[in-house]
């Protein structure tokens, strides 16, 4: 079962105790380490739930990334839509699990989620309605904090516009470097030079 878990990407261990431990997780796929390609173009999604329960067990996130890339100059305009989706019931469970500490509903899941990028954001909604975000730097990017909560059976997207430059080169880098998560993360990926039609298809769907 742990072997599952780790080769899946649910499970992730940290180490504090040297460098030898840490190199061996590495090694095994099991760091969960943070290493994004230089000059490419990143997207990392890490969501924390607010109520302090244990409702996450029924989240579930798709991220789906719309990216424009000029390969000349490295332009990059995208757009990163993040959707949560609260599978939790509104009763039937302990309130440690389906409860919060935040006096909303039973079953509502209330998510602080970040968006880590390398580009500028310059628009955000959430379900639809503008909304605003914290930013600051970390991890060597910027991230972008939003705040959401979705009642049970209901699900909220968030919606980021970006742009900004990556180094330039015929073809269009992304990381994508996932939150370890009860359920894995479903991911689509479109991409389109600049100029041309959009693209019909995800050049990639499926999970992290």
């Amino acid at each position: 079962m742990l072997g599952r878990a780790a080769t899946q990407g649910p499970l992730r261990i940290a180490s504090v105790a040297g460098a030898d431990e840490r190199s061996f997780l590495d090694i095994v796929g099991i760091s969960g380490a943070w290493n994004p390609t230089p000059g490419a173009d990143l997207v990392s999604v890490r969501s924390a739930n607010r109520g302090q329960s244990k409702i996450d067990y029924w989240l579930r996130r798709s991220i789906d990334i719309d990216a424009v890339y000029d390969l000349s100059s490295g332009s990059v305009t995208s757009t990163v839509t993040v959707t949560l989706r609260n599978e939790a019931p509104a009763r039937g469970f302990p309130d440690y699990m389906l409860g919060n500490q935040l006096d909303l509903p039973i079953g509502t899941n209330s998510q602080q989620l970040t968006l880590y990028t390398p580009l500028a954001v310059n628009g955000i909604t959430v379900d639809g309605q503008p909304g605003g975000a914290r930013s600051r730097l970390e991890l060597g990017v910027d991230a972008y904090i939003v705040r959401a909560d979705i009642p049970p059976g209901a699900q909220t997207p968030i919606t980021f516009q970006l742009e900004g430059a990556i180094d330039p080169g015929p073809d269009y880098r992304l990381d994508v470097l996932p939150q370890p998560l009860v359920s894995p993360d479903t991911l689509s990926v479109k991409v389109r030079a600049a100029g041309a039609d959009p693209s019909p298809e995800p050049v990639y769907t499926g999970p992290i």
